[in-house]
């Protein structure tokens, strides 16, 4: 659905990679759960740049090495993660 939520499975996993040690972010694509961009802003490309901004806040806020990640998406952020990996960060 593009909401961090998913169905259900995003919450424990995200508490099972704290559990540990693992750093973890979900997000809201545009137009999904709390987002405040406009569905219309729900492409490839906007979801990208959102997912490379989330790594790089990641890196600069908590210190999280940006050269060793794990992307987990599903269905549209599937294809997003791996879009998005396949590039240089």
């Amino acid at each position: 659905t593009g909401s961090r939520g998913g169905d259900g499975h995003f919450g424990p996993l995200a508490a099972r990679l704290a559990h540990a040690g693992i750093a973890s972010i979900a997000m809201d694509f545009p137009g999904c759960g709390e987002s405040e961009e406009p569905f219309t802003a729900y492409t490839l490309t906007n979801i990208r740049a959102d997912m490379t901004a989330a790594i790089a806040y990641m890196g600069v806020t908590y210190g999280v090495d940006t050269t060793r990640l794990g992307l987990v998406g599903h269905s549209m952020g599937g294809r997003a993660c791996t879009w998005t990996a396949g590039t240089t960060l």
